[in-house]
């Protein structure tokens, strides 16, 4: 009786490892881009994909650097990540996307195809200022632009951050702030 019982617990065990080990090769994956726009050197695109083990590709993460330029000659540096919940947006399954967002203050569009190794597209945004007297208002946009990236990286999935980010735990003590640890993704 206790030999079935042993034999019995070996054989679950045994089963169990199986399935984790196994479960890996079938496992959604977590895929990075990188890469820059038609605008000049400091304007940068990423984007991060999840890809399902049914091979359903979604948008997670987009992080987009870009130059506004205004009526009246200035120009505004902004960085912007946009986070899907759930699953994401979906790519359909040739890997293109649209993406809208119409906003009171603002107008995004971006379009793009994400393939295998690299991925391209357009993208423009269009935004509401006042001038710098703040005596009128203006329109400032980045012009439609074009955008291609390269696959950096693909890892098991896991919740997704952008590059260089981490969590910092400060203490503040007579109006000095100290950082106790850092710790990166």
């Amino acid at each position: 009786m206790r030999t079935l019982r042993h034999a019995g617990t070996s054989i679950a065990l045994a089963l169990v490892l199986s399935i984790m080990l196994a479960t890996p090769a079938f496992a959604a994956r977590n895929i990075s881009y990188r890469g820059e726009t038609s605008a000049p050197s400091w304007n940068r695109i990423g984007l991060g994909i999840l890809k399902k083990d049914d091979g359903r590709r979604f948008i997670q993460v987009l992080t987009l650097r870009y130059t506004f330029a205004c009526e009246d000659a200035t120009t505004e540096r902004w960085e912007t990540f946009v986070f899907w919940g759930g699953r994401g947006l979906r790519l359909d399954e040739n890997g293109a996307f649209t993406f809208v967002m119409d906003q009171p203050d603002a107008y995004f569009a971006m379009t793009g195809d994400v393939g295998f190794r690299l991925a391209s597209g357009t993208v423009e945004i269009i935004t509401a200022r006042l001038t710098d007297d703040q005596s009128d208002s203006q329109l400032c946009t980045t012009g439609e632009l074009t955008w291609s990236a390269e696959r950096t990286d693909a890892r098991p999935a896991r919740a997704m951050m952008p590059e260089n980010t981490g969590f910092m735990k400060v203490r503040v003590t007579q109006g000095v702030a100290e950082v106790v640890q850092l710790t990166r993704p």
